[in-house]
């Protein structure tokens, strides 16, 4: 299970406290509710035509997602909490460095901070992404995230991330559609 550290973005998102309900959420309806609050928020929700375990294999493949970027280890181990990675786009000198804050693989949700880079975004930004399976062997995934308010670019950040988290959701799409 992910720690009560883990749900942060979650819990910022919404403003509640964290409650044993929280666990048992669904991160979509989150999402709808958090669609524009303001600068330093936002989320991805989107159905994706793929099955929920094929995408979920590959969004919590730590080390090997976004394949579409270099990925390396740079501390911890593989798919545990506190593992850090290093995503350097590919073609780019900006990179960002990972941390990997919790794991729920039975509700597939998977919660990750920015601790260093030179893209922009400084430490303080936070966020999850979640499969669950839909009709027809669909998948939605939801992505929230959230700057911390003393990043004075955040609000300038925000159509950027909304654009690379929608491209990894469909490089997550195609990618489980080939696996």
């Amino acid at each position: 299970m992910i720690n009560r550290e883990a749900f942060s973005i979650i819990q910022s998102l919404l403003g509640f406290m964290l409650s044993s309900l929280l666990l048992h959420r669904r991160l979509g309806s989150m999402a709808r509710n958090v669609a524009s609050i303001d600068n330093w928020h936002g989320a991805i929700e989107v159905v994706i035509a793929a099955p929920v375990g094929k995408v979920w294999a590959i969004a919590s493949n730590w080390l090997n997602f976004p394949r579409s970027a270099s990925v390396e280890c740079t501390g911890g181990k593989s798919g545990e909490p506190g593992c850090v990675r290093r995503v350097q786009a590919k073609n780019s000198n900006f990179w960002v460095e990972e941390i990997l804050t919790g794991i729920d693989h039975d509700n597939r949700i998977l919660c990750y901070d920015i601790i260093g880079g030179n893209s922009g975004i400084a430490s303080g930004y936070k966020a999850a992404i979640q499969a669950t399976a839909e009709r027809d062997s669909s998948t939605r995934v939801v992505w929230p995230f959230k700057f911390s308010s003393d990043q004075l670019r955040a609000e300038s950040m925000t159509p950027i991330i909304k654009t690379k988290v929608t491209a990894h959701i469909k490089e997550l799409e195609e990618l489980a559609q080939n696996l």
